[in-house]
């Protein structure tokens, strides 16, 4: 029995480490290099479910922002889950005059190596190749609060009727402390007679969109018929805050 122990023991070990997965890269990240003349700092997070990465270079007097970037995930097979088995991410950066590739492994302990590969695609400068290594910062990152509003809407008003085609709509709503993104969704509303209000018809989901960082959507409605939209805000944990009220309109041609 002890041996048998030992051994669930070990073996839970080793699913909590494999199960850590992407979390592992998350946070701030110092090049251990206080000389460098690259990239000084990274910062990985989660929102709404994907990866970002924010990458500062070496420049006088201040470091120079290079602006945030989506991340690709990897595993170590096509059938693994990235996100649980990750091995490493990919950001891409673009700019005028080069294109950045940053390779960023799993972390081992509290050290992260990165690896970047720099186009020069208007010079002749000629394609460059380095790697660096990180220490994960010791101060602790801000709390991140929850959305606890739910955004107003702003357009268009409850009960809009739209002549125009064809049908481009655009949403608009106030922003919400503490959201990094919002959602959206838009039903319409299937023909159930004239003398029946809208709520009372049956609504099928035509559309829901994540990741919206402003505050208005803009798209193309379904048909010459009622629909209906609500909002939501989500914070820089992927947590959704409460959802607006439903908003109804209404298409005639």
């Amino acid at each position: 029995m002890r041996k048998i122990a030992a051994f669930l023991f070990v073996l839970s070990l080793g699913f909590a480490y494999q199960f850590q997965g992407i979390d592992r890269v998350y946070g701030t990240w110092i090049n251990t290099n206080p000389h460098t003349k690259g990239i000084t700092k990274i910062v990985v997070t989660r929102r709404g479910g994907d990866t970002y990465v924010k990458v500062w270079g070496k420049c006088h007097p201040t470091d120079c922002y290079w602006g945030e970037a989506k991340a690709y995930t990897f595993a170590g097979s096509p059938y693994d889950d990235p996100g649980r088995h990750f091995k490493s991410i990919l950001a891409i950066y673009r700019f005028r005059e080069s294109e950045r590739y940053l390779i960023l492994n799993r972390p081992s302990g509290n050290i992260l190596r990165v690896r970047t590969m720099v186009r020069f695609p208007l010079d002749e400068r000629k394609n460059m190749d380095k790697s660096y290594t990180f220490r994960k910062a010791t101060v602790a990152p801000p709390a991140v609060g929850r959305v606890t509003e739910a955004p107003e809407p702003i357009y268009p008003p409850n009960g809009k009727v739209f002549h125009h085609y064809p049908r481009t709509t655009t949403l608009k709503w106030r922003p919400v402390p503490g959201a990094v993104s919002y959602t959206v969704e838009i039903y319409y509303i299937e023909p159930c007679g004239p003398m029946r209000r809208p709520e009372t018809c049956r609504a099928v989901l035509w559309k829901k969109v994540e990741g919206i960082r402003g505050t208005s959507y803009t798209f193309r409605f379904v048909g010459a018929q009622p629909g209906k939209w609500r909002v939501w805000g989500v914070d820089a944990s992927g947590r959704s805050g409460p959802k607006s009220r439903w908003m109804y309109f209404r298409y005639t041609r």
